[in-house]
């Protein structure tokens, strides 16, 4: 029911699209969710969506009925085993699964660059709320064994069974005609363009890449142009970035902001793109550095963790607070064509263990284990 964007309605979408009758495993998959994610999941026979709330009820209700009324739905179409796609409830019913996708909630660093407030605190409630999630579940998903050891730290070591179980990359992303411009032959009109695809919040440092892009062009004079794209979740940062880009480019001639791009266009941005930026600092499994490599785009990534579990060698790191050494390593990295060209093919090659029909697969197995008590 909590599902409406970001990761998580990705991850539901792929397993449920990539899923058959022979892997499911189950007889059916019901989904109890709002319309924004019920719209987004593809159409099976052995798939019932329901939304037990379609009056675009508040936040609130959706909770309380999670609490209170979820259990019961379930018990009464006779349901085996719940798996809670959106990584929190108080649901009593059991057995019950969850996935862990937001690392956000735990981690210290990220939350202290939210100013107090109303937001804030909802963090804090949230990190308590799947806390509880996590102890009580039967089962829990990671999708990386740096949130698994994150996590555990933080609830103790879990008596029930746990699954490191990766999301997947579109193949839609992958774009093997690639072509890989020299700066010398980018023009005004065509320039090299940098593309940063991330939800616009503080963690995700789109100050950060501004600064550090007016930076690059005073120094360089180069044709470049900065494309900004994800969904405005933290409104007072929106402002700032706005504030900025009108700052540093008052007539909106090398800097797009795009707002939230619907899935099915990003690949569009991906293949026109010419060099990919990832400064978020604080991630579960990065699925959008993970498009942007299997694109080939070559990338400069923040070097906190989990990121170079994923990127390996297939980019440069920076800590992106230090814009002076982010400016540099844009100069560099932008000047030296056949170097991009190396981490493009890296990349590339660094994604191919990432599949959906393999993620689906193993979900559903691993849902169904747990379900007849196979796991040790």
């Amino acid at each position: 029911m909590n599902i409406r964007d970001g990761g998580g309605l990705t991850h539901l979408r792929e397993i449920l699209y990539h899923a058959s009758p022979e892997t499911i495993l189950f007889e059916r998959v019901i989904v109890w969710g709002n319309d924004l994610c019920l719209q987004e999941l593809p159409n099976h026979p052995w798939l019932t969506k329901i939304n037990p709330l379609p009056d675009k009820s508040s936040g609130l209700r959706t909770t309380l009925w999670q609490i209170f009324s979820l259990g019961k739905a379930a018990r009464k179409m006779n349901c085996s085993l719940l798996f809670i796609a959106g990584g929190s409830s108080i649901t009593r019913f059991r057995p019950r699964v969850t996935i862990c996708h937001n690392m956000l909630p735990f981690t210290d660093a990220a939350l202290q660059l939210y100013p107090t407030g109303i937001r804030k605190y909802k963090f804090y409630l949230l990190r308590f709320i799947q806390l509880h999630t996590f102890q009580t579940a039967n089962g829990i998903i990671f999708l990386s064994d740096w949130a698994k050891k994150s996590l555990l730290q933080k609830m103790g070591m879990s008596k029930h069974p746990l699954a490191v179980i990766p999301h997947g990359v579109n193949p839609g992303f992958n774009f093997p005609d690639r072509v890989h411009r020299s700066i010398e032959d980018c023009t005004s009109n065509k320039p090299f363009t940098l593309l940063y695809v991330s939800r616009i919040e503080s963690y995700n440092n789109q100050l950060q890449v501004i600064e550090a892009f007016h930076q690059l062009l005073i120094q360089t004079q180069w044709p470049l142009r900065l494309q900004l794209a994800g969904l405005a979740s933290d409104k007072q940062y929106e402002r700032l970035v706005k504030k900025k880009i009108a700052t540093v480019d008052p007539e909106g001639e090398v800097i797009d902001y795009l707002g939230a791009v619907p899935y099915e266009k990003l690949g569009t941005y991906y293949r026109e793109a010419d060099l990919g930026i990832f400064a978020s600092s604080c991630e579960n499994m990065p699925i959008i550095l993970l498009e942007k490599m299997a694109s080939g785009l070559p990338i400069i990534c923040n070097d906190a963790p989990p990121m170079p579990d994923f990127l390996l060698d297939a980019g440069v790191y920076v800590d992106f607070k230090d814009i002076d050494r982010v400016t540099q390593t844009l100069n560099e990295l932008i000047a030296k064509k056949a170097e991009r060209i190396r981490f493009s093919q890296l990349g590339i090659e660094a994604c191919v263990q990432y599949n959906w029909k393999k993620s689906s697969k193993n979900t559903f197995q691993y849902l169904f284990d747990l379900k007849n008590n196979k796991h040790e």
